[in-house]
């Protein structure tokens, strides 16, 4: 998974941020301005693009700080299908 973020960071041309892995309860990662990304152990455990779009959406955060317009366009830039894959991730029981 580490892999992967340093790929998506350096392809949204974001700063690579610090990983922690944590329970986290009704989320399934944040970030902070800091550059602490945080990601529900979870994610290790189920689909591999799903977990992929936890981190391109916290990632994108770093362009765009909320879940408007800009944002949304950028995830459209970055991951094309990232409304299936968040379609799919909400099948998943978050604890």
């Amino acid at each position: 998974m580490r892999w992967a973020i340093r790929q998506w960071a350096t392809r949204i041309g974001v700063k690579e941020p610090r990983v922690r892995f944590q329970m986290l309860g009704a989320q399934w990662g944040t970030i902070t301005s800091s550059g602490w990304l945080t990601l529900d152990p979870i994610l290790l455990r189920i689909p591999k693009a799903l977990g992929e779009y936890v981190i391109v959406h916290e990632l994108v955060h770093q362009l765009a700080p909320n879940h408007g317009r800009v944002f949304k366009l950028f995830l459209y830039a970055y991951m094309p299908d990232w409304e299936e894959r968040e379609k799919r991730l909400q099948g998943y029981a978050q604890k």
